[in-house]
């Protein structure tokens, strides 16, 4: 079964972001708006063994804030809104990931890693091109709390099904 790791942003309008994901994501009904922090993957490690590990991996990262403005695309097929605050953060959790024993081996160097939310997904350039003119017409700017993170299975039918969620810490004041 597939298995990923994941962040679900706490949006401040979710509801913009879900209007654009239902016209163009067809993963829209199966999955909420989301970061992925470990792309899809089959791996033999038991559910039990990566849930005790993951707490212990992102240990050092508390909750953080994130924006998001100005859509952008893959230029082959994805549409997404990319992080522009929190985006280092992002990388940094990723890549203690990937270094784990767990997940390593299922890293794949070939794609950059930009985190984002994905919005659509659209198999034709100009279509591409032009949807985004129109997406970054509206101007968005979106605000958003991380403070979990996530271990989903993805079932037969795309359903995305959260078994685990840890919550990361709260920086001292």
């Amino acid at each position: 079964m597939l298995r990923s790791i994941l962040m679900f942003p706490k949006l401040s309008e979710v509801t913009t972001i879900q209007n654009i994901r239902c016209e163009l994501d067809p993963l829209y009904p199966h999955i909420r708006p989301h970061i992925t922090l470990v792309f899809p993957l089959e791996s033999k490690a038991t559910d039990e063994v990566i849930i005790q590990n993951i707490p212990t991996i992102l240990k050092p990262f508390s909750a953080f804030n994130v924006t998001f403005e100005n859509f952008s695309s893959d230029e082959k097929s994805y549409l997404w809104l990319p992080v522009n605050e929190g985006c280092s953060v992002i990388k940094n959790m990723h890549d203690a990931l990937y270094q784990s024993p767990l997940f390593s081996p299922f890293l794949r160097p070939e794609f950059r890693y930009t985190p984002h939310i994905t919005v659509g997904q659209i198999h034709n350039q100009q279509a591409i091109l032009s949807t985004l003119k129109v997406l970054n017409s509206k101007q968005l700017q979106l605000h958003a709390e991380i403070d979990t993170v996530s271990i989903e299975h993805i079932l037969d039918n795309d359903d995305s099904d959260e078994f685990f969620q840890t919550t990361l810490s709260r920086a001292k004041e």
